[in-house]
């Protein structure tokens, strides 16, 4: 089923969903206008889950949240559909195997195919593998997946995704991407975009600045950070998202290093009319 509200402000996307509704979901048509009068909107899709296996007197939940501001440009539909694309190959990782899930057949129809995806996975891992784990009644998992804009800037559009995963474990998985598109083409920006060749060294010579400087980064035990593309180009600096284990040990969270761009204008292609 599928019920249509507006909504206002795409921030609301990080707001806790107060109840979850049986093989619901609610999408909006109400789109936030971009800044100087650019013509991308951003409306929400919002998805709310809850499979309860049947077959077993315990009934364990699999609920599944998805809640993603997408792209919507009358005057250019094909940029804003590869922006979409990016957004849901991101955000909803096909399994092994798995067809990848796009936008071709709008944005609703990706995201209930990876949630079918995701139900289908989860019943059948419980059956094979959880019913011996003597779970109580009532076990539940959860999947939670939201995106929206954290930056817009003239044709720059900076989008952030954060994926918490609990599904039995020691603890939950979490992990933030961040992906930046230019608006007129709808091609999704790399380092090699952003930097002149062998910024490498320069860079990585940054980032271990700024991880000596917090104390959540081990000196030695993991790996040492490198400019990668999980990156965000904030309105002074590039920031390089490391999800927990990539540099430091699950404790320390989600860690951001900044390359300023006073701190590294010599290997900008162009330089960000930002830039201080």
């Amino acid at each position: 089923m599928t019920n249509k509200r507006a909504v206002d402000n795409f921030f609301r996307i990080f707001a806790a969903a107060t109840a979850a509704l049986l093989f619901a979901a609610c999408a909006t048509d109400e789109a936030r206008r971009v800044p100087a009068g650019e013509s991308a909107g951003f409306p929400l899709f919002s998805l709310n889950e809850v499979s309860v296996l049947e077959c077993d007197p315990q009934k364990p939940e699999l609920k599944i949240r998805v809640e993603l501001a997408y792209v919507r440009d009358s005057e250019n539909p094909e940029a804003a559909r590869r922006v979409n694309d990016e957004i849901l190959r991101a955000a909803l990782p096909a399994r092994e195997g798995g067809k990848k899930y796009d936008a071709a057949d709008g944005i609703a129809a990706g995201v209930e195919r990876y949630v079918a995806d995701e139900v289908a996975a989860y019943q059948a891992t419980w059956t094979e593998i959880f019913g011996d784990w003597g779970h109580s009644a009532g076990s539940e998992n959860a999947i939670s997946v939201a995106g929206a804009p954290r930056r817009v800037e003239g044709d720059l559009l900076v989008y952030e995704i954060r994926v918490v995963q609990d599904l039995g474990g020691a603890h939950p998985s979490h992990a933030t991407k961040a992906l930046n598109f230019d608006l007129k083409t709808g091609r999704r920006l790399t380092l090699k975009d952003v930097f002149k060749p062998g910024f490498e060294p320069a860079l990585e010579a940054v980032l271990a600045r700024k991880a000596a400087a917090k104390g959540s980064v081990p000196a030695s035990g993991f790996p040492k950070p490198v400019p990668h593309e999980n990156f965000a180009l904030d309105a002074d600096g590039v920031a390089f998202v490391f999800n927990p284990y990539e540099i430091a040990p699950y404790s320390s969270g989600e860690i951001t290093l900044k390359a300023l761009y006073s701190e590294i204008r010599e290997w900008l292609l162009a330089p960000p009319e930002t830039a201080k």
